[in-house]
């Protein structure tokens, strides 16, 4: 078994950012943890567990379709659709 353990940072362009969060708000850190399982030759992957921060993938959900709103309103879209 070999195990990863990651760490990750949206950026998003100034663009899709609205005032109605601050920088520090819009910033968004993610932490993973892979643990990968291979055959018994070790050529293949038998099985991969992926462990995330729920609440904070929430958070960075909501930030999403923050700013897929912003790019809607930043392109003149007159249709919204659904959010993320």
């Amino acid at each position: 078994m070999v195990t990863v353990w990651a760490r990750s940072e949206a950026v998003f362009r100034e663009e899709l950012k609205d005032e109605g969060l601050s920088q520090e708000e819009w910033r968004y850190c993610g932490e993973y943890v892979f643990m990968i399982w291979f055959e018994e030759g070790g050529k293949r992957i038998d099985r991969i567990v992926e462990f995330l921060d729920s609440k904070g993938t929430e958070r960075f959900r909501g930030l999403v379709g923050r700013a897929k709103g912003n790019l809607r309103k930043y392109r003149g879209d007159a249709d919204e659709g659904p959010g993320f």
